[in-house]
């Protein structure tokens, strides 16, 4: 046999990789192929967990962010509302919502008295007058006695439609005159000064502070002020704001009263419409205008004035 067959038939050939021997090189090839796809296995299952994993942690964190967001969005809508909660509760009644008394005035939501302060064992400063109508901060008592023992020497601020909570009405700035102690010092120096006919025939003139009611007829103010500022500037108004600041007078000496809405006649027969009051007092009722009262009965006919027949008007509301 030639020598160089010899070699080939007992040639052993080394796998490359683990370093096996081999008989021949097609018995390697075939062995070197399963290192191959046993390298291919090993790339890619590893690769598969690797994937698992990402998909995992990234699901988890979706998750975790929506949760987040969530409680999130809850608080802050939990907020929003508490906020408006407050914004919207007045619980003393006094005209400032609780919102304002807490962050804004620092003053006690649940009364409408922060100061403690009294003068003359009547007079006292609630806390809406007290901020928005005088300037004066209630939390501190030697401002809010220095103010009462002014009065009447005292000025009050023009206030506007967005200073009454819910906006202006004639009911709240008559509640808001009752508590106001400059008010209650005008009624306590206020009479009805009555002029008695021949006939029988009774009428009389509410003095406040010893001057009438209004000073001055004018109808160029578009807003109706409240009374504690027409007494301090002047006295000048039109029949709305004269009934306005009429009525917390009489009914601080102690008097029904009732704000009426009507029209009434001219001298060359139109109609005009006007505001009044009528009073409660000595058990009779009284037409108020202008401070002059009249007896009611036969007062409308004789005078051609009407009630709007939309103010739901009871002849008996005194009864009530």
């Amino acid at each position: 046999m030639p020598e160089g067959k010899l070699k080939s038939a007992f040639m052993e050939v080394r796998c490359p990789i683990c370093g096996k021997l081999f008989g021949s090189e097609d018995e390697m090839l075939a062995h070197y192929d399963q290192h191959g796809n046993e390298e291919i296995e090993s790339h890619r299952q590893p690769r598969r967990r690797i994937s698992k994993k990402i998909c995992a942690v990234t699901l988890i964190s979706i998750l975790i962010a929506v949760i987040v967001l969530g409680v999130w969005f809850y608080s802050a809508n939990a907020a929003a509302n508490r906020v408006n909660a407050l914004k919207s509760m007045d619980s003393d009644g006094d005209g400032l919502s609780n919102w304002d008394e807490i962050y804004v005035y620092h003053t006690n939501p649940y009364s409408a008295y922060t100061s403690t302060v009294v003068v003359n064992g009547t007079y006292r400063l609630d806390d809406f007058n007290a901020v928005k109508v005088y300037n004066v901060d209630p939390n501190n008592a030697t401002a809010v006695r220095a103010f009462i023992q002014a009065i009447p020497n005292v000025t009050a601020n023009h206030l506007n439609n967005s200073d009454y909570e819910g906006g202006y009405s004639f009911d709240k700035a008559v509640a808001i005159s009752l508590r106001d102690p400059y008010m209650q010092c005008l009624a306590s120096h206020s009479e009805i000064k009555w002029t008695q006919y021949q006939n029988g025939y009774k009428c009389g003139q509410l003095l406040v502070n010893g001057q009438q009611v209004c000073s001055c007829y004018n109808t160029t103010s578009n807003f109706i002020e409240q009374p504690s500022y027409y007494f301090t500037h002047q006295r000048i108004g039109e029949c709305a704001q004269v009934s306005l600041a009429t009525d917390p007078i009489l009914t601080l000496m102690g008097y029904k009263v009732l704000d009426i809405s009507g029209a009434i006649k001219l001298p060359d027969g139109a109609e005009e419409g006007h505001n009044w009051l009528e009073a409660y007092i000595d058990g009779s009722v009284w037409v108020v205008n202008f401070g002059a009262l009249w007896p009611r009965e036969g007062y409308y006919q004789a005078n051609g004035w009407t009630i709007y027949n939309d103010t739901s008007y009871d002849p008996n509301w005194y009864l009530k």
